[in-house]
This record gives C-alpha cells, structure tokens and sequence, in this order.
C-alpha cells in the first residue's frame, strides 16, 4: 500500500525555504565552498562555518552523521563540560567555542574511543562528533586500545568473515587464546584516519564482536589495514584477523547468505549494496488485512491496522525495514548493537482497526528515500525526504 505522508504541506514548506533562500541571495543559487580547520570544509559564501563543530584540547571536533538517541549512545562517556560560546563567523579556537551550537550545550567525551565526542542538544537527543583528521592523515595516534573495555571473562568472542557472497560467523569459547588476541589487538599502534575511508573496505572483510562488563556490544569490522568501530570511526592498523577467524573452531559456526549479516552492515551498506539483503515479496492486494502508516515523528511511525475478514488476527512489536533502491526492496541491517521486540501479541477483533508503531532508533540515521515497514505479510510504504 503506497502513501505518501504529508506530501501536499512537506512540497510547500520546500516551496517556502527555497524562496526565503532565493530571496537572501538576492534572486540566485550560489555554490558553497568547501574549506574546512586546514582548507576543507563547508563555508557559506560570506565565510560563515555551515555545520556544527567546537573545539577541545587542541583539536576540532566535526559532526560524525546526523541526530542519534540516548539509546544509542554507549554508557562509557563522560561529562567534560559545556559549549562556552558561539561564533560562525570562523573555525572554533577556544576551548569549548563552537559553532552552529547552542551556549550551555553538555559535552561528553567517550572512555572507550580515542576522538569521540557527544553533545546533547536536547534531553534525549545528541549529536556525534570526530576529531578532524585530514584525509590524508597518517600521523594521529590513538593512546585507547579498540579492544580495551573488552570482557572476555564473561563474553564469548565472536569472529566474523564476508567474502562478498557470503557471512560466515564462528564462536570462540578458549578464554586464554580470545585474552590473547585482544592483547594483540590493543597492542597495535593505531592511526586515527577519516571515516571516509570507509568506502575503501572491500572483500574479504573480518570483525570481531564481544562484550564489556556492562553487556554493550564491542563490533569491530576490519579489511585491508582498516578498521571500522560500530560508531562510524575509523583507525588504520595491520593485524592478521584471517588467521585468527581460520583458528576458530567450526564446532558453533553459521553461514548467512549475503552480508547482511556482517558487523558493521549498516554503514558499509550505504557503500556496497551487498551489505543488504533482498526484501520481502509483498502481494499487490492489500487482502482482508492492510496497513497504512498515518504518521512519522522523529524516529516513530505511527501505523493503522484493518481487520476486514470475519476472524479475529494476532499482531506483536516485531518487524523490519526496507528501502527501495533502483527499483528493488533491500532489507536494511539495524545499526544498534543492543536492541530487541517485546514478544507480546494483541488481538485485532473483525471488522477493528487498531494502532501500533514502529520505532526507527534501532536503524540509525536513516537518508531521504523511499521505505516500508513489513509485518509478516503487510508492508506500509513512506517517505524521507
């Protein structure tokens, strides 16, 4: 069933913002330069700075994807201070100066990852920050180890291999050899690189999943010299992670067509579509049962079931998400590492309509374009624009 939330007031408020820019402009679009901390970076064409950044202990800190949600946030953060002022008119060079930010702002500084910074811009909404690192950048090292909060006393460690076709995940219960490995791991000197690098990681791709004290999740996707952490931060290290995946036992191994079952596949997908899984096949005729989505709030969709058949029909919480592309539905991978439904089922009487929604937050930052929610047989289209 295709709809299109708010279509008519989303085209008049585009309408609007274009004529207030035209206007500003004096009647015509002009291009933004690109001219950040070292000549990169986008400018407005009166020199304004155009995105969120402060500065901190030497370095400035950039926007490292769009707005996430306490949930997503690790607990292994720690409260540094507050934005103590706001200039646009250039890059931030005062401690805590900051631009396109509010004054009073809380920053926090993750105790897990070297470079990564969290401002709450609201109570339950952040923003996340990355030191600047040049793309070139080879001389950034970070003094925090990937696997430092690792628990291996009370985790398995999980080791992950994508050969382009394929997601073969093994388990590794050896408490001396997983301590081992993430020495090693720990022990490499690391360079902090851009998290444009991302689009570099190619097949084979290897990660390693295990647990800190806390039960949160430690992903890490690592190809060619690169590793990728589950916030989107990027380190350059060599390591063998081939002959530790071939060291593992296959006593508890599970193959996954595809890889969408990969570390990491939410934000290697936006790169290689391989990281999706083909979506649903979903029945043109909406049938006795349909749904429809009759509101989006943030990163809650509201949804409306009928029940036009003479039986009564079972729904719970669970479902997925797809978006289209080229024309084809693809599956996208949830992007939290700590995430799950309430398995709870409700009953829709014959003839009843009811209400449910959908909640976004476990898929990250999700781009314009066409989606759908799948409940079992039902899909409900939508837009981001």
């Amino acid at each position: 069933m295709k709809i299109d939330v708010g279509l008519t007031m989303k085209r008049m408020l585009s309408v609007a913002i274009v004529v207030v820019l035209l206007s500003a402009l004096g009647g015509c679009a002009h291009e933004t330069e690109f001219r950040g901390p070292t000549g990169e970076g986008p400018v407005a064409p009166d020199g304004s700075i155009m995105i969120q950044s402060f500065y901190y202990a030497g370095n400035i800190y950039i926007p490292a994807g769009g707005k996430i949600y306490t949930s997503q946030i690790p607990l292994t953060k720690a409260l540094i201070g507050e934005v103590a002022s706001v200039d646009n008119s250039d890059w931030p060079d005062e401690e805590l100066e900051g631009t396109n930010l509010k004054k009073g702002m809380e920053v926090y500084k993750s105790t897990e990852t070297d470079g990564i910074m969290y401002v709450r811009i609201k109570k339950n909404e952040w923003y996340q920050f990355v030191k600047y690192v040049p793309e070139d950048a080879t001389d950034i090292q970070s003094d925090v180890g990937l696997l430092a909060n690792a628990s291996p006393e009370t985790s398995a460690m999980m080791v992950y291999y994508y050969d382009g076709s394929q997601t073969t995940v093994k388990m590794s219960f050896d408490l001396e050899k997983n301590k081992a490995i993430i020495e090693e791991i720990n022990a490499l000197g690391i360079n902090q690189i851009s998290p444009e690098k991302i689009s570099e990681m190619k097949p084979p791709v290897y990660g390693i999943d295990i647990s800190d004290k806390s039960g949160m999740r430690i992903w890490l996707t690592y190809s060619d010299g690169k590793w990728l952490s589950k916030d989107g931060s990027m380190y350059a290290g060599e390591y063998d992670l081939a002959t530790v995946f071939e060291g593992v036992p296959e006593d508890n191994m599970t193959c996954i067509p595809g890889g969408s079952g990969m570390l990491n596949a939410a934000l290697l997908g936006k790169y290689d579509i391989g990281y999706y899984a083909l979506g649903e096949e979903i029945s043109d005729s909406t049938g006795e049962i349909s749904m429809e989505v009759l509101s989006i709030s943030d990163k809650l969709v509201k949804l409306q079931l009928k029940n036009e058949s003479k039986e009564e029909y079972l729904y719970g919480l669970p479902f997925t998400l797809e978006k289209e592309i080229d024309g084809r539905w693809y599956r996208l991978p949830v992007a939290l590492s700590n995430w799950g439904f309430t398995l709870a089922a409700s009953v829709l009487e014959p003839g009843g309509c009811a209400e449910t929604y959908a909640d976004l937050t476990m898929y990250g930052d999700l781009e314009a374009g066409k989606y759908r929610i799948v409940k079992e047989e039902l899909a409900a289209e939508f837009e981001i624009r």
